[in-house]
């Protein structure tokens, strides 16, 4: 210990008398640790950070495909042993009316035991008692978020026992949750809990507390004290096996695509489910790669930096040894001063990390975030931990081969003070060239992907997406919640068209289930007449999505009719069941050209449906996708009670708001309007993660191209201050300014070719798996490689051009006497 103290000092001693290099050195492992630090605490905040609960780490999700059922959930619930309370929750959007305004919220529908399971208890009232969850529809009761408490009651300190509207029935406030819960839906927080007895309420005719078939709950566990995970997913799956069969005799028809998955893991992060893990470790991985490349970089630059001064210390050294010093002990002092470096680096990275995770969470626009609250990035123990043995490692990799180089000078030559010949470093020099190699390739690697990013940006901000976006405006309400049948809410619909077509500032107008590049959507087992059912296990060839529209829909999106007819009047729910399929999927129902006339269906025993008219490819979800077999059926043969209104303007779309408000409200001055919006605002959500990638690989490669040009300009500084003499003879010799500078730079530039020739192998290889993420651009685009080469090969001549230029300035008669 007390040797090891000595080094800290000696060490210490030693980079303070140098402040240059110890700042250019801790700046570099800080920039590249900061990095690091950063994406590591968003992937840590989605996959690994516990809840924020009382004895998190025994809190478990239950997955039994996408979602369970209500019997199945009390299957579980009343079967298993292993534990101490499984809770179910769903959320659902409702109608809120206070004080006569109304607004759609967030609610989430949870087991009387929702509360105890999560170890929570309310800030004021209660939670819910076990008789509120026994009969359906006998209990309603509420209990309502801090936020919603604070934004829609005032801060009310008497909120309590008072009434509320949640669809037009009137529910009663027991309790208030402290500020900062958030319950399991990390995401997307609820702004009120029910149980899960009042679902029926208020979604009317829902048999989601009877049907075995209907999956739409989401079971949290917490394990008794002595059960592990993988003991509960044992018994879980043993009652799953059960409700499996009894699932398979009831259903004949094909199962959900990749099976049921049933697991039971730890609830961490945001709860990932399993299907969806392997893409989301596939992601993290890719970022992680991503900035340990530029951790590379920044390695490979500190340690040239150390070569270049342990040339500078051989005498020092050359003495110790003499006075008896070990190798070991030699190296040991250099480890640790790197060591020393990277710690000291690690500190400033993480206080990059604190400041790059909140330029971080402004990159993410509100459009992509939605109403879901920021992922909790607040360092923890693995943050820390992280950073730690990431400057620990750091240090090794950087400050051992130098360290080891350093410890065996040529112990004579050294005391003597004799000048590093050129022709005698040659292995030296060789390993400080695959430093800068390994710099410019990787460089090169980061940038070119910068570049598809920057590319694809550029095609997303003037996008084809098979649609009309210019003059467009969207609304979207739901009916059901409002408490409208069938009848009234197919009256409702026909006024608002009737009223809003009347206008002399729309075009047309018209309604539908889904928005393109929107979430949401519906997915159905393609069966086609005079084919073989695709059988019991599906794909995507065997399934087709779909939607519906009302009629005009095609003409106020502007999707080009490709052939047949539009949807008319005669469309009606007594005529025969029609549908309009887009190309792709006309193509795969005839090959031949022919699909008018053509009928399928969506379900194996349900109505065939006759194809009559064939539409544009649009993109659906997003702008990358590839193309999918998409149709759309008549709002007037399937009534759906959440629909959006789109709406094409004469002029500005935005003049037209407050006109869809005033129609809506003199309709039913109850029904809240929700993605009140242009089309043009509607499309920052598919164009959010462009320009989020399109940032963070600019960044990325913006550093390490200034670390690559930094550790090319040391290089040549190094090499130009070990060739002084050499320099020096050439010029007394008669040697040509212009050849020196060319003798310099041209060694740079050898060094610079080869590192774009490997990146440019790299970054055709590599960049092929980015093809999901780019629309409009090749992953081998030859004009991003080519101008990256050009820029990546400008910067380093003009960090070769700065000391070979200094190098013609030698005074050969000051070179001569340089020994």
């Amino acid at each position: 210990m007390d040797t090891l103290l000595k080094d800290l000092r000696y060490g210490i001693r030693s980079l303070l008398k140098q402040p240059g290099f110890a700042a250019v050195a801790v700046l570099s492992i800080a920039l590249g640790i900061g990095v690091n630090t950063t994406i590591f605490s968003f992937i840590n905040a989605a996959l690994f950070r516990p809840l924020p609960f009382a004895e998190p780490d025994r809190l478990v999700r239950v997955w039994d495909g996408q979602s369970s059922s209500y019997p199945d959930y009390v299957a579980y619930r009343d079967e298993t042993k292993v534990f101490a309370g499984l809770a179910a929750y769903a959320q659902r959007s409702m109608s809120l009316v206070v004080n006569g305004d109304s607004e759609l919220i967030n609610s989430e529908f949870v087991s009387g035991n929702y509360f105890d399971v999560l170890k929570a208890n309310p800030a004021m009232g209660r939670g819910f008692l076990p008789e509120e969850d026994r009969a359906a529809g006998t209990n309603p009761v509420v209990v309502i978020s801090n936020a919603l408490w604070r934004h829609r009651f005032n801060s009310d300190a008497s909120v309590v026992g008072k009434s509320v509207s949640l669809n037009r029935q009137p529910y009663t406030v027991v309790g208030v949750m402290p500020e900062g819960f958030v319950g399991a839906t990390v995401i997307t927080p609820p702004d009120l809990w029910i149980t899960l007895m009042m679902e029926p309420v208020a979604d009317p005719g829902s048999r989601s507390l009877t049907s075995p078939d209907d999956g739409w709950l989401m079971m949290l566990g917490r394990l008794r004290p002595d059960t592990s995970p993988g003991s509960a997913e044992a018994e879980v799956k043993t009652i799953a096996a059960r409700l499996h069969q009894e699932r398979r005799e009831r259903n004949s028809g094909p199962e959900e695509p990749g099976g049921r998955i049933v697991a039971v893991v730890a609830a961490r992060g945001l709860m990932v489910p399993p299907q969806g893990r392997t893409p989301m470790f596939m992601v993290a991985g890719v970022l992680m790669t991503i900035v340990s490349l530029v951790l590379l970089v920044a390695c490979a630059n500190v340690a040239n930096m150390l070569l270049a001064r342990a040339v500078k210390r051989r005498k020092e050294i050359a003495v110790r040894l003499a006075l008896g010093a070990g190798r070991w002990r030699i190296t040991r002092q250099m480890l640790t001063e790197s060591l020393l470096l990277s710690v000291i680096g690690g500190v400033a990275g993480l206080l990059f990390a604190l400041w790059g995770t909140d330029l971080l969470k402004a990159l993410l626009p509100q459009s992509l975030m939605g109403n879901s609250i920021a992922p909790n990035l607040t360092p923890d123990v693995r943050v820390f931990g992280y950073t730690l043995l990431l400057s620990l490692a750091t240090g090794v990799i950087f400050g051992l081969v130098p360290a080891l180089q350093s410890s065996k000078p040529n112990v004579v030559a050294a005391l003597k003070d004799e000048k590093i010949r050129f022709g005698g470093t040659r292995r030296r020099l060789t390993l400080r060239n695959l430093l800068v190699v390994t710099q410019i390739a990787v460089s090169m690697l980061l940038l070119v992907t910068a570049g598809l990013f920057i590319r694809n940006l550029r095609n997303t901000q003037h996008p084809d997406p098979g649609f009309a976006i210019d003059d467009g405006l969207m609304a979207s309400f739901d009916l059901g919640l409002a408490g409208y049948n069938k009848a009234r809410g197919k009256v409702f619909q026909e006024q608002l068209l009737e009223r809003l077509r009347a206008s002399a500032q729309v075009r047309s107008a018209s309604f539908a289930e889904s928005v393109p590049l929107g979430r949401g959507g519906n997915k159905s087992p393609l069966y086609v007449e005079g084919e073989a059912n695709p059988g019991t296990q599906l794909d995507e060839k065997s399934l087709m999505e779909h939607t519906t529209v009302g009629t005009d829909y095609f003409k106020t999106m502007g999707i080009p009719l490709v052939s047949g007819r539009d949807f008319n009047d005669r469309d009606t729910a007594s005529s025969p069941a029609v549908v309009i399929v887009n190309e792709t999927l006309a193509r795969r129902l005839a090959p031949d050209g022919n699909v008018i006339g053509k009928r399928l269906r969506m379900d194996s025993q349900g109505d065939y449906l006759q194809v009559v008219g064939v539409v544009r490819d649009i993109k659906y979800h997003q702008l990358a996708e590839a193309p999918l077999y998409f149709g759309y059926r008549p709002l007037s043969q399937r009534y759906r009670s959440f629909l959006t209104l789109h709406v094409r303007t004469v002029g500005d779309p935005t003049v037209v708001i407050s006109q869809v408000r005033s129609e809506v409200k003199a309709l039913d001055s109850d029904l809240p309007l929700t993605n009140l919006q242009t089309m043009e605002e509607h499309m920052r959500l598919p164009l959010a993660p462009a320009k989020l990638f399109a940032s963070l690989s600019t960044c990325f490669g913006v550093l390490t191209l200034v670390l690559a040009a930094v550790g090319l300009y040391g290089v040549m500084a190094y090499l130009v201050g070990s060739r002084t003499h050499e320099i020096g003879i050439r010029l007394a010799l008669g040697a040509q300014t212009t050849g020196v500078l060319k003798l310099i730079v041209g060694q740079g530039m050898r060094l610079a070719l080869t590192g774009i020739a490997i990146g440019l192998i790299a970054a055709f290889a590599l960049t092929r798996v980015l093809a999901g993420l780019l629309y409009g651009v090749s992953t081998t685009d030859p004009l991003t490689f080519i101008a990256v080469a050009v820029l990546l090969a400008g910067v380093a001549m003009l960090a070769c051009y700065v000391p070979a230029r200094r190098a013609t300035k030698v005074d050969p008669l000051v070179a001569l006497r340089y020994e």
